[in-house]
């Protein structure tokens, strides 16, 4: 006879047993992924600073075969500024962005396989409703083995909307991207522009100040023969070594700046500081004056149209408006029920079935009516939130009207002040010239002394002349990248613009074109 406490025990014991051993299991697996997660970061640094160091390694012995040009140094610029090379790879990811969401607008596909074991039969018990009698039926409906495969196409026509709406969105935000870029790369020209021309200006400078250093050093070599002979006094050449120490400190601080422009453009050019290359284009500072406009002819309504017709910023207000509008649409499009198609194929390996495939078709009709209040209040924001947009590009606008205005009265400024310190220049040359004239002639009052003196106020007003011309240069070029030019255009005539600056309806046209192309 078998005694029933004692298996009933055993059953116990054992279900106990393998609950104390799953418990254990878990407590196991959960304490390994508690385990902190622990970073060497002496180990990395030094692993991405060898990959950062192999990065620059073919841009420090990077030499050029003939002299820089600046056309040469925007062009390398571009190709290889760090901060340009991030606004490109952002660009592409926003065109990626934009690809999945079109892929978004696909309906849903969905596979599925599956095997299912059970130790028992699925049985059941019968209730007679008028006896209560319970019967247990012999027969059963269910392999305990069973596999079920299933594949299913469902369309919600509410969420393929919704992601139409997103997916223009993304090609809008996409075309910001490039507006941006467009605008980071004319501003990067204008800087490697005034770092060129400071760089070159510098250099003939120094060049200048060289020439001059060696004829006081003539002078200051005559003075003591003369003070030899007792025929002049100790005082004069006293007199021009303070102005050789004057001339050679102006020299070394122009080879300082030197250094620091060359690093500045060497950083703009995404290059290294070691680095090595030639500037040209030191001689042609008049031929590239005369081509600046003169800043009395300039029309400021004129100016105002070009720079609206072609401001990257203005195209990106007006697609942020256009994404504003459409974020409205969503929220008017998520306040409909979502009406859902349905089509599936399924088989059922279960030997008891009379047809393991069939196929499944339907339709549903879903909404949360509680949600509508909350939609609708989304829905009113997102209205206002296209007329901040709208109020966001009149400032916008404006402000470009006003800078417009401010890069051009900074522009006549400059103008006016170089051609100042031009003919301060001219005239110190002048004086200049006459006192050496007056000096080899032996008239009295004009000694190697005044002379020595004259050639210092010339350098100085030399030097002063140079920064205003820089000033101007940068000035101008400010005012290009106002404007909204890149640097392919800065040659364009801004004086009779009408002939050759597209207004903002042909404009328009071709930049829908390009999208529509794109």
């Amino acid at each position: 006879m078998v005694d029933v406490r004692k298996c009933s025990f055993r059953k116990y014991a054992g279900r106990r047993l393998s609950v104390w051993t799953g418990l254990m299991v878990c407590v196991a697996v959960i304490c390994g992924c508690a385990d902190v997660y622990e970073v060497d970061l002496t180990a990395q640094r030094q692993k991405n600073l060898e990959s950062d160091l192999a990065f620059f390694k073919p841009r420090e012995n990077m030499r050029f075969s003939a002299p820089l040009t600046l056309s040469d140094a925007i062009r390398v610029g571009l190709e290889n500024n760090l901060d340009i090379r991030v606004r490109h790879m952002m660009t592409q990811i926003a065109d990626d962005t934009t690809v999945a969401e079109k892929l978004k607008m696909l309906p849903r596909l969905n596979a599925s396989g599956n095997l299912f074991w059970r130790d028992k039969y699925l049985q059941r018990e019968y209730v007679d409703k008028t006896t209560g009698a319970v019967s247990l039926s012999n027969s059963v409906s269910e392999d305990t083995t069973r596999k079920t495969l299933s594949i299913g196409l469902s369309w919600n026509i509410l969420d393929f909307g919704l992601s139409y709406i997103r997916s223009r969105q993304a090609v809008m935000n996409a075309e910001v991207k490039v507006m941006e870029e467009q605008r980071q790369a004319q501003t990067l020209a204008m800087e490697i522009t005034a770092a060129y021309w400071a760089s070159v200006l510098a250099e003939r400078d120094l060049d200048y100040i060289r020439e001059i250093e060696a004829s006081v050093r003539e002078y200051k070599d005559k003075a003591h023969m003369m003070v030899a002979q007792r025929r002049l006094d100790p005082i004069a050449v006293k007199e021009m070594e303070s102005q050789l120490l004057r001339l050679t400190i102006s020299a070394s601080e122009l080879q300082a700046d030197i250094a620091d422009r060359r690093i500045e453009l060497c950083r703009l050019m995404g290059l290294t500081p070691m680095a090595r290359f030639d500037l040209a284009e030191k001689d042609v500072f008049d031929a590239y004056l005369k081509q600046l406009p003169d800043a009395r002819l300039l029309d400021p309504k004129k100016l105002e149209l070009i720079s609206l017709n072609n401001r990257p910023e203005m195209y990106s207000a007006d697609l942020q408006e256009n994404i504003q509008q459409d974020e409205a649409r969503a929220a008017l499009v998520s306040m409909f029920p979502g009406i859902t198609f349905d089509a599936s194929w399924k088989y059922d390996a279960d030997s008891h079935l009379l047809n393991n495939d069939w196929v499944d078709v339907g339709a549903g009709l879903v909404s949360n009516l509680l949600a509508l209040p909350y939609r609708y209040a989304e829905w009113k924001a997102k209205e206002k939130s296209v007329s901040v947009s709208r109020l966001q590009r009149l400032m916008l606008t404006a402000g470009v009207i006003a800078q417009v205005h401010m890069a051009l009265q900074d522009y006549r400024n400059k103008a006016q002040h170089f051609n100042l310190q031009e003919n301060a220049w001219g005239v110190t040359e002048e004086l200049l010239e006459m006192s050496r004239e007056r000096n080899a002639a032996g008239m009295k009052g004009f000694s190697d002394t005044v002379v020595t003196q004259r050639m210092l106020e010339s350098m100085l007003s030399r030097l002063e002349r140079d920064r205003s011309l820089v000033a101007l240069l940068n000035s101008y070029n400010t005012l290009l990248v106002t404007l909204g030019f890149e640097y392919s255009r800065w040659h364009e005539d801004l004086v009779h613009p009408s002939g050759n600056m597209p207004s903002a309806p042909e404009l328009n046209s071709d930049i829908r074109s390009e999208n529509r192309g794109g």
